[in-house]
């Protein structure tokens, strides 16, 4: 989950999903706006649902800051590479954090 504002309000920790244990991996970037927007809207709205960003949902916790090397995330977009300044990455951009951590996750790392 990258971005995610929350989880169905079911669904109390990573160990209610269907996935094996340690497969849950989670991500918000700090300069990302809206999902804490969003995880405050759906409290609003009565409703109790966690927030997978928290060590005590149990997921795998990834960075999608600047590390030197890659670039931090600074939208909540998935994709904001297209514009031309160059000014805002999205969770799934070239040469950021967040896309590096995905492609190791899904190389088995």
């Amino acid at each position: 989950m990258f971005g995610s504002p929350g989880v169905a309000e079911t669904v109390q920790s990573a160990s209610d999903l269907d996935v094996p244990s340690g497969q849950v991996f989670v991500t918000r970037a700090d300069a990302d706006f809206w999902a804490p927007v969003g995880l405050g809207l759906s409290r609003e709205n009565l409703r109790d649902n966690p927030d997978p960003i928290r060590s005590s949902f149990g997921a795998e916790r990834n960075s999608s800051e600047d590390s030197g090397s890659l670039e931090g995330v600074d939208d909540h977009g998935i994709l904001e590479d297209a514009n031309s300044n160059g000014e805002k990455q999205g969770y799934m951009d070239r040469e950021t954090s967040s896309l590096n951590r995905m492609a190791e996750i899904g190389l088995g790392g």
